[in-house]
């Protein structure tokens, strides 16, 4: 089993429950954030991942994913409890940052100190990939990578900053959209059209989304981009 490093998101739709598999109403879901303090997209998150553990009772992604609610708000045991019941699916997944970034405040505990061990032990990397290049630039949140075969260079989209860098054989690296240019919001998936010369881009503009300016009001949420290579 493959050790893996990676983040699991998941979208709550307007079926909201608490307890067991009982609805409730947003305005229940707002006082009980009120009450604890706690953010209402949080309470939100939990509720609804809580009725997903009864449906699918020992999911490892879900375990993992509540787990990192608990540990953003401050329940590092119960944290630690579910990361325990999540490592019995022996799936390979790494609590450890940066996918286990959520779990900052527990890396110095012995119990999580030891479960990342087992996991390990249990799952260990499995690499057979050779490194190309390596980007100076941290804070990219890259989404999709395009690789144009003519001109031998490597696109990469920026979740974070709106924007695509290209990359050379070198490792050399450019902005070839800049932040926001040409109206782009979330760069994510990217192809290299290499007989006709373009990069397509998925992108999302929605409100709140990758930078999102007030300027941008009125474009589109989710487009495909067309640009000349």
């Amino acid at each position: 089993m493959r050790l893996m490093h990676f983040t699991t998101f998941v979208f709550v739709s307007g079926a909201l429950f608490l307890g067991g598999c009982r609805p409730v109403a947003l305005g229940q879901i707002n006082d009980t954030a009120r009450k604890s303090s706690i953010p209402v997209e949080t309470v939100r998150e939990m509720t609804e991942l809580k009725r997903l553990l009864q449906e699918s009772p020992g999911d490892p992604a879900v375990l993992f994913t509540l787990a990192m609610d608990y540990a953003t708000i401050g329940e590092k045991a119960k944290a630690i409890e579910l990361l325990e019941e999540m490592s019995l699916a022996d799936a390979g997944l790494d609590p450890q940052a940066p996918a286990g970034r959520a779990f900052v405040s527990i890396q110095n505990d012995p119990r999580f100190r030891a479960l990342v061990a087992r996991i390990e032990k249990g799952n260990p990397p499995i690499v057979h990939s050779t490194k190309v290049f390596v980007l100076k630039e941290k804070d990219l949140a890259p989404e999709g990578i395009a690789y144009d075969p003519v001109d031998r260079m490597f696109y990469i989209s920026s979740v974070s900053k709106r924007k695509i860098v290209v990359v050379d054989e070198d490792g050399n690296a450019a902005d070839f959209k800049k932040l926001g240019q040409d109206g782009l919001g979330e760069t994510l998936g990217m192809k290299v059209d290499s007989k006709r010369r373009f990069l397509w881009v998925v992108s999302d503009s929605s409100a709140g989304r990758g930078g999102w300016r007030k300027r941008d009001a009125g474009r589109r949420g989710h487009a495909i981009w067309r640009f000349p290579v």
